[in-house]
Formats: C-alpha cells, structure tokens, sequence
C-alpha cells in the first residue's frame, strides 16, 4: 500500500483493502468488569486491587457516576463496577441496554463472588471497616435468594476470616 506524504495510507478505491488491517491499531475496546455478590462478599476488597476506574456501591441510582462510567469507557479506559443490585437479573439487563445504546464496543465481564449467605453474614458480623452490620445482613438475606449468575459469569469463592492458628486444636504431624 502506498503512502502519502504525512505518513498515512494511500488506498486506491479500485483495490480492495482490509479495514482490520487499517484500523486494528487505533481501535480500543475498553472493558467494565462488573464485581457482583452479597454484602461482606469481598466485592470492594477484590476491586481494590484491579486495574481500571473504579465506581463502587451506589453506582445503580447515581446518574453521575454512569455518565463518568459512559465517558471513561468512551476513552478507551477500563472499569470496574462494584453493586449489589447487578446480582439481580433485572437489573443487570438494564445496565447491559444501557452500555449497548451508549458504547457499543465496550466489553462486559462479570465477576460474581458465591452466594453464599451464611459466609458473607458471617464476614458482615466480623469486619471492622464497615458499620450497621444488621442492615447488611437484612440486605443479604432479600437479596440471597434472587442472586443469579449471568451467562458466562466466572464466579469466584467467598473469602472469610479464618480462625487463627493458635485458637485451634491440632496434634503434631506424625501423630495419631
């Protein structure tokens, strides 16, 4: 292919040209990985530690944060969602019509972390960084029974404090 004088391709209309080949290079799909699961889950610990914006709970009602979701997709960013309410099927289809209309080259990945009720109840009752332990529980135990994972969701085990070390009863290796 030919070249003009800046640098860029000079394509004859007559020859047939790939536009993969032209544009693969300039073209960047960005992706949101939507971490879903029940309060205590690990949901905002797990994005904590992932590449991309993050827009954490709250994000489903909150006008703004989808408009910077929209535009950070748009430039080509990577996300990451955290929000209870995308265990719900409903919702989920909503935020999926919603990113099709608005950025259709963006990529969708669902992180779904287990339902598992008595372990994210347990991880609610237990952590320190997070108040109204209670509430949560309520919230989990509406939201447990409606959880579903969507199609080709990888779903990922719940993380719970372990008992420490020293608390448990153990006889020495090589011991009966």
């Amino acid at each position: 292919m030919d070249q003009r004088a800046d640098g860029s391709p000079s394509v004859d209309a007559t020859e047939p040209v790939e536009c993969d080949s032209l544009f693969s290079e300039h073209i960047e799909m960005a992706t949101v990985t939507f971490i879903v699961g029940l309060c205590g889950a690990g949901k905002t610990w797990l994005a904590e530690r992932m590449p991309g914006t993050k827009f954490d709970e709250g994000f489903l009602k909150d006008v703004d944060q989808h408009a910077a979701l929209i535009n950070a997709l748009r430039s080509g960013e990577g996300c990451v969602v955290v929000e209870i309410a995308y265990c719900l099927e409903e919702d989920r289809r909503s935020i999926v019509r919603e990113l099709a209309r608005e950025v259709p080259t963006a990529e969708i990945e669902w992180l779904c972390i287990e339902n598992d009720l008595d372990k994210a109840n347990k991880n609610c009752r237990e952590r320190t960084n997070k108040g109204d332990p209670d509430g949560h529980v309520r919230i989990n135990r509406w939201v447990s029974p409606r959880y579903t994972y969507p199609v080709g969701a990888t779903v990922l085990p719940m993380w719970t404090r372990q008992i420490p070390p020293e608390s448990h009863q153990s006889k020495p290796l090589g011991l009966g």
